[in-house]
C-alpha cells in the first residue's frame, strides 16, 4: 500500500491546563478529499427507493460509514443521502487511501445494513460501493440472510416458458413464495417475468441470499393485473452448511387450453374440371360466403350451433369457432357456400368429421368446389 494522504474532516481544540498555556490540536481522521470519485445505489425491501417506499419502511436517510482499521469510524456528511435518492454519484470526494465501508440507516452506527466494500482508492479512481437492498420486514419469518443463493426455473404445460406460451396461459409474472412452519414470506424482489423462464439471485442487483434451513417453496402465477391465477405444486428446499448455492426443482404451470375449431378455406377456380385449382377469395372471385355449423356427435343432421347471417359474410380464408361455440369431446359438421359479386352461388363444400378434443385447439382445411 502506498503512502496514505490523510485529510482533515474536523479538528478538536483542547486548551491545556498547564502553566505553559499551550493549545493542542487533535486531527480526526476522514476519507474525504479530492483525489477520487464515488458511486453507489440501494433499494428498499426489493423496490426502487422513492418517497413512498422509504416512508413505508420508516427510513429517512442512508449513509456510508468509513474506517481505516486504525482510527475511529466516521460518517462524513458528504455520504449522508435522502433515502428516496436511491443512488449517488459524487465526483472528487475521496482521498487516496484504503478503506472499509458500511451502509447504515439514518446515520445510526448501530443499525448496520451491510458491508459496502473494502478497497484501496488511487488517484483518479471511481470507488463503486456494493449495491444493497435495505430490508425492513416486520418481525416474523424472513428467510433472507447471508448463507446461500438460489436459482430455479419454470415451464408452461411441460414446455419452455416463452412470450407466446405465457400469453396463451394468461400469465404475466411468476412469484416465488417461501414457507416455514406455517409462516409465509414473499416480496416484490421475488416476482419475475413469466417469459424469462428462470431466475438466479446471484445475478440480481442487489444480490439476494438466504439463511440455512428447511423450507417449502411454491410459485404463484400472476396475470397482468397482479392477481393470483394459479399455483405450482409445493417444492421442498433443504439447505445446510457448507452449501453456498441451491437450485430449486423446476415448477410446471399446467394451464388448461380452451378448445377451439379453426377451418382454413380455399376456393376452386375451374368449374367441373375434377381437378382442384385452389386459391384465395380474390383469386377465385368469391365475394360472399355462407355457412352452417352443426353438432353431429349423435348423427346427422345434428343441431345448429353457429351460422352466418342470411346475407352471408365477406369471403375469408379462415373461420374460427371458440369454446363458446364448440365443446371438447364433440364432432361437428359444416356446410359452406360461396357467391360471386353478382350474388351467384358457384362454390360449395361440406364436412361432417370435424372432431374437437377437450382443451385442444383443432385445425382443419376445407376447399370449396366450383360448380
Amino acid at each position: 500500500m502506498g503512502m496514505m494522504r490523510r485529510s482533515i474532516w474536523g479538528s478538536l481544540a483542547i486548551a491545556a491546563t498547564v502553566l505553559t498555556g499551550c493549545v493542542v490540536t487533535v486531527d480526526i481522521w476522514s476519507p474525504i478529499g479530492t483525489d477520487a470519485s464515488a458511486t453507489g445505489s440501494w433499494t428498499v425491501n426489493g423496490q426502487p427507493a422513492s418517497p413512498g417506499v422509504c416512508a413505508a419502511a420508516g427510513i429517512n436517510s442512508v449513509a456510508i460509514r468509513f474506517d481505516n482499521g486504525f482510527d475511529p469510524a466516521v460518517i462524513p456528511p458528504q455520504f449522508v443521502f435522502d433515502c428516496a435518492d436511491g443512488s449517488f454519484n459524487l465526483p472528487n470526494v475521496l482521498a487516496v487511501g484504503t478503506y472499509n465501508a458500511t451502509w447504515v440507516i439514518d446515520t445510526n452506527t448501530t443499525d448496520v445494513t451491510a458491508a459496502a466494500g473494502s478497497f484501496t482508492v488511487n488517484f483518479g479512481d471511481t470507488a463503486i460501493f456494493t449495491p444493497i437492498d435495505i430490508v425492513t420486514t416486520p418481525a416474523g419469518f424472513n428467510p433472507k440472510g447471508n448463507d446461500f443463493t438460489m436459482d430455479g426455473a419454470w415451464t408452461i404445460n411441460g414446455g419452455p416458458a416463452t412470450t407466446a406460451s405465457c400469453a396463451a396461459a394468461g400469465i404475466s409474472n411468476v412469484q416465488l413464495v417461501i414457507q416455514q412452519a406455517g409462516e409465509t414470506y414473499t416480496e416484490p424482489g421475488f416476482i419475475f417475468s413469466c417469459a424469462g423462464g428462470a431466475f438466479d439471485t446471484r445475478t440480481l442487483t442487489p444480490q439476494i441470499r438466504f439463511t440455512y434451513g428447511n423450507y417449502m417453496t411454491f410459485w404463484r402465477a400472476l396475470d397482468a393485473t397482479g392477481a393470483n391465477i394459479g399455483m405450482s405444486s409445493p417444492l421442498p428446499l433443504v439447505v445446510n452448511a457448507p452449501i453456498t448455492h441451491s437450485t430449486l426443482a423446476t415448477a410446471d404451470f399446467v394451464v388448461a387450453t380452451p378448445e377451439s375449431l379453426t377451418i382454413n378455406l380455399t376456393y376452386d377456380t375451374v368449374a367441373g374440371s375434377g381437378v382442384m385449382a385452389d386459391t384465395d377469395c380474390a383469386g377465385a372471385g368469391v365475394s360472399t360466403i355462407f355457412y352452417t355449423l352443426r353438432d353431429v356427435t349423435g348423427g346427422t343432421p345434428g343441431t345448429v350451433v353457429a351460422e352466418s347471417p342470411a346475407a352471408g359474410i365477406a369471403c375469408t380464408g379462415q373461420l374460427v369457432f371458440d369454446n363458446t361455440v364448440v365443446m371438447g369431446g364433440r364432432t361437428y359438421g359444416i356446410y359452406l357456400e360461396g357467391a360471386n359479386a353478382a350474388g351467384l352461388k358457384q362454390w360449395m363444400a361440406g364436412d361432417n368429421t370435424l372432431s374437437v378434443a377437450a382443451s385442444t385447439p383443432e385445425f382443419y382445411n376445407i376447399a370449396l368446389d366450383k360448380i
